[in-house]
């Protein structure tokens, strides 16, 4: 089995944190929907290195106007890769438009946002998503996923782990609409796509990840989802519509979620 090929991308993600999302020409199309939700409600620019990887980079119809959006990018494919890729089944290629969202990574990099193209974000969602990583890595934790959304709810007191992240069953792990690797994390990620699902296809790439969090036991979600999954017309990759329970309810409040810890514990 070959190895993950070495990337010569021009323009490699050299911010200290990217965003990268990943799309598919579809009808409807929800991508124009999602990045302005992306950027309407944050400065995206200031905290991301921000790039747009299409299955197919040279269809226009993917993405009306990358403009509006603060200059994003897309993602260069190389000719060897359209060779490679011309002809692998649908779940074959989005392991490789997945994996070339983590390629674009500049090696010193602190984490990747990969987000699918069909969901609306938060108000603020910015500031949430650097608390509870920063909360993470402040108690030690630094090989991770982190789930911005999930189907389920995580705030049950037993799966609470800090003020702003919980602990997320692996075997129960289902949505792939917005995750954060950091790091340490990139590299085994998309070397397992690389091999697994690009080099030889063996299952989708939302399967694969989840076969890395049940082999690490390293899964988390954010308290509440950051993200909503709005595509109802499924683009032959997954099972259709499925929303978050706790998209719409309040972020935590550090002040008050301490004092209530505190008098939980005493």
């Amino acid at each position: 089995m070959n190895s993950t090929p070495e990337q010569t991308y021009s323009n490699w993600i050299a911010a200290e944190r990217a965003l990268v999302f990943v799309t598919c020409p579809r009808t409807p199309r929800y991508i124009n929907a999602t990045l302005a939700s992306a950027y309407s409600t944050s400065d995206v620019a200031k905290h991301f290195g921000h790039v747009l990887s299409a299955v197919d980079a040279s269809d226009t119809t993917c993405v009306a106007d990358l403009e509006q959006f603060g200059g994003i990018q897309w993602i260069a494919r190389t000719s060897e890769e359209t060779r490679r890729i011309e002809r692998m089944p649908v779940h074959q290629r989005a392991c490789h438009n997945y994996w070339r969202a983590l390629a674009i990574a500049s090696p010193d990099i602190k984490g990747v946002l990969v987000c699918e193209d069909d969901i609306v974000f938060r108000e603020g969602w910015i500031g949430m998503l650097i608390q509870a990583v920063t909360e993470m890595e402040a108690v030690g934790i630094k090989s991770y996923l982190l789930a911005a959304y999930s189907a389920y709810d995580h705030e049950h007191p037993c799966l609470r782990r800090g003020l702003f992240y919980s602990s997320y069953l692996a075997h129960d792990f289902f949505g792939t609409q917005a995750v954060y690797y950091p790091r340490n994390e990139i590299i085994p990620i998309r070397d397992l796509l690389w091999e697994h699902g690009v080099e030889v296809f063996e299952e989708p790439y939302d399967l694969l990840i989840k076969r890395r969090a049940i082999d690490e036991q390293h899964l988390y979600a954010t308290r509440v989802s950051l993200v909503q999954h709005i595509g109802r017309a499924s683009t032959g990759l997954g099972d259709g519509l499925h929303c978050s329970p706790t998209y719409d309810r309040p972020w935590p409040d550090a002040a008050v979620t301490r004092a209530l810890y505190s008098t939980q514990a005493v």
